[in-house]
């Protein structure tokens, strides 16, 4: 009763998910939104199904294969950020964007004006960083290295970080999934 619940639970968050992505205009790209809900709404229909066609017994291997997939495929989105974002250019620090997460959790994701290919951009990063990294390591009206991506100048990161912990994680769940069988 507790897997049909948390099911449902996990549709109904996809489709709230997806049904804000669709209506909140202050989302700058709604295509994540909705790729996010149809993950959630993904999960719970998996695990309905799997809960009728065979039992309990294999909704444990079905979520962690799920969370497997979720943690590789954000990995691998992070890498190609990190790729594409490969021209560095000299950006002035103009502040940050303040994000609010879940148990009361902040994130900001920094903003940089600069220059490329004669068009002028104001754009926040692909990026977000806690509070204290923030204060401790950009500083209003500094300029610094950012690295863009040059086909869409527009998207840019403020440093090339490693994503080895979401690949480990991910690989992780994936052999313990395939235990599971």
């Amino acid at each position: 009763m507790k897997l049909l619940f948390c099911s449902i639970a996990f549709i109904g968050l996809g489709l709230c998910s997806m049904v804000a992505g669709i209506l909140n205009r202050g989302i700058k790209n709604r295509k994540n939104a909705l790729l996010i809900g149809a993950g959630f709404t993904a999960i719970g229909a998996v695990t309905l199904a799997v809960l009728y066609f065979f039992g309990e017994e294999r909704v444990v291997f079905v979520w962690a294969l799920c969370m497997a997939a979720i943690m590789l495929i954000t990995a691998f989105h992070l890498t190609s950020i990190t790729f594409r974002c490969h021209m560095p250019i000299m950006g002035r620090y103009e502040g940050a964007n303040r994000y609010f997460g879940s148990y009361g959790m902040t994130s900001y994701s920094p903003v940089f004006a600069y220059e490329y290919g004669g068009v002028f951009y104001r754009e926040q990063t692909a990026q977000s960083f806690p509070k204290r990294k923030l204060e401790r390591n950009f500083s209003e009206g500094e300029y610094r290295r950012i690295y863009i991506d040059p086909k869409k100048p527009d998207c840019f990161i403020c440093e090339k970080k490693p994503n080895i912990l979401l690949w480990v994680l991910g690989v992780a769940l994936l052999v313990c999934a395939w235990l599971l069988v």
